[in-house]
């Protein structure tokens, strides 16, 4: 829940509304295609920079602005905030969090109703004391206690998830919210892919298991190692059971597997190449080092092949899996 909150986190959903409606106009045609994939691909922004840049400005989205066109570069850096008002952007970021905390209480909810569930079953016979207007009063069961306890939380998680609902909306229709400097596309397009891959994944019950990529560089497909840690350290707080793809890094792997990555998947080599394993001495090094968690090879394994490396001690996959976010990376 605190990662949600920190600065940092405001400032990475500001931008991806910000990138997000830079792909709607994109899609419109209004900006060029080539333009779109630059911003995705080079804006970087961190709090720090935007806490000092609005010494400046005075003003915490223009401050912000500023610092996503520059890291960019011009023109393509100029279609940041196209269109869009500092409501536009806050606000929908503001609900886009809102959600994440409702999901993360739901599911902290739906937790303790199951752990009441499972005492008052054991402790269905174990008499006590029941108590009416602060004195003792008939007998009753410690079990059953429980069980009104648990039906109280549900009627809990039920208001939590009319709430979630309620908060989960978004924004985008510019001066005094008209919709006379931008198309109504722009609000539906944003809107729908603020919607998180991973929850709707979770609440139709397909996986808690997440395969995390973060690309860093678009023409290799290289991982952002930094970026995949924070991904990692986020999902894990939501209770994500998470396999990290990233560089053959043992300094990273230890950061992945302190942030609670359940496997760490360490490439082979680029991906698509179907090279096989092309850097067996830091995948040795890796193995020999960790043992907690399992290294499972992820990348430029030939198609559909398992291939168990004696000399790394790693096993190598190109098969199809569950669930995986993909994200390209603003640095």
């Amino acid at each position: 829940m605190s990662v949600i909150w920190t600065d940092d986190a405001k400032i990475a959903r500001w931008l991806e509304v910000e990138l997000l409606a830079t792909e709607a106009h994109a899609e419109l045609g209004v900006v060029p295609a080539a333009d779109a994939v630059q911003c995705r691909a080079k804006a970087r922004v961190s709090a720090a920079e935007v806490e000092e840049r609005e010494r400046v400005t005075d003003h915490d989205v223009a401050a912000f602005v500023d610092l996503v066109q520059a890291s960019i570069g011009f023109p393509a850096g100029g279609w940041i905030h196209y269109g869009l008002t500092s409501t536009d952007v806050v606000d929908t970021a503001l609900c886009l969090a809102l959600a994440e905390s409702a999901d993360l209480l739901i599911t902290s909810a739906t937790d303790l109703i199951q752990s009441l569930q499972r005492r008052s079953a054991e402790f269905a016979n174990t008499p006590c004391m029941g108590r009416t207007h602060g004195i003792h009063a008939e007998p009753t069961t410690f079990g059953t206690k429980l069980a009104l306890w648990a039906l109280a939380v549900d009627r809990d998680r039920t208001r939590l998830r009319r709430a979630r609902e309620a908060i989960a909306v978004g924004k985008l229709s510019g001066a005094v919210g008209t919709f006379s400097n931008i198309d109504p596309f722009v609000e539906s397009y944003v809107c729908r892919r603020l919607v998180r891959t991973a929850m709707l994944a979770r609440e139709v019950g397909l996986s808690t298991w997440v395969k995390v990529e973060v690309i860093g560089d678009q023409k290799t497909l290289f991982p952002d190692n930094e970026a995949t840690l924070e991904a990692t350290k986020i999902l894990v707080k939501e209770g994500f059971t998470v396999l990290p793809y990233f560089s053959d890094d043992l300094i990273m792997a230890k950061k992945l597997i302190d942030a609670g990555a359940a496997a760490v998947m360490p490439l082979a080599a680029p991906i698509g190449s179907g090279l096989g394993i092309q850097n067996p001495n830091n995948l040795r090094i890796m193995r020999e080092q960790i043992t907690s968690v399992p290294i499972i090879v992820d990348a430029g394994v030939p198609k559909g092949k398992l291939i168990p490396d004696e000399t790394t001690g790693a096993s190598a996959s190109a098969g199809k899996g569950g669930l995986c976010i993909q994200a390209i990376t603003s640095g």
